[in-house]
């Protein structure tokens, strides 16, 4: 992981410039890096390599478990879209995100507006376990995304954990289950009322 901090401005006799708009420019002018997912997180460009397959296997299994309610309700749901989060201004790319009324946004955008987000989900990585668990919860509460929705090997045992009740200072309710072959049930409430069950959720092999 990498990082690329907010450039520092000039003297001038114009206009001070804020350094945050700044980095958050230079963020929307950058291109895809390849192999890499790149995110505006505590006024820092963060690069990270992309994740190990079994990451990937999670998001499948998410998006199986999602799949009926989404048919059913007119949702949709995938990996890979930026979200603008105020007020902490970070950009996130989350690893699986659920929005309603997706006709009333554009998809061959970047950015897909908060305000339709109603879940998003975070797979822990070695290099993400920081961001993953304590900047990420913040800033998606403090921009009012209903649920967040995080799966956790780097404990023992390995979690799924349910955030919601979104306020600025963080998401008031968390929900934790095992995860694995003894896994447990993990209640969504609504507008989702659904169960997942961790003990289905795919497990590294080696």
């Amino acid at each position: 992981m990498s990082v690329m901090q907010a450039p520092r401005t000039k003297h001038s006799t114009g206009p001070s410039v804020d350094p945050a708009d700044e980095l958050e420019a230079l963020f929307w002018k950058l291109d895809p890096i390849p192999g890499h997912r790149v995110e505006l997180l505590e006024g820092q460009i963060v690069v990270s390599p992309l994740a190990v397959f079994w990451h990937a296997r999670v998001v499948t299994w998410l998006l199986r478990c999602f799949g009926d309610v989404c048919e059913a309700s007119g949702w949709e749901q995938g990996p890979g879209a930026d979200l603008m989060l105020q007020p902490t201004r970070d950009i996130a790319e989350p690893d699986h995100l659920l929005v309603r009324d997706p006709d009333k946004f554009s998809d061959t955008e970047r950015e897909v507006p908060v305000e339709h987000v109603l879940l998003v989900s975070e797979v822990v990585s070695p290099s993400s376990k920081r961001a993953d668990r304590e900047v990420k919860p913040l800033s998606y509460a403090k921009a009012g995304i209903p649920f967040y929705l995080l799966v956790d090997r780097f404990v023992e045992p390995a979690t799924i954990t349910l955030f919601s009740e979104p306020s600025e200072g963080g998401y008031a309710k968390s929900e934790a289950v095992p995860a694995g072959p003894d896994g447990g049930k993990l209640w969504v409430p609504d507008p989702f009322s659904i169960t997942l069950d961790a003990a289905t959720l795919p497990m590294p092999r080696g």
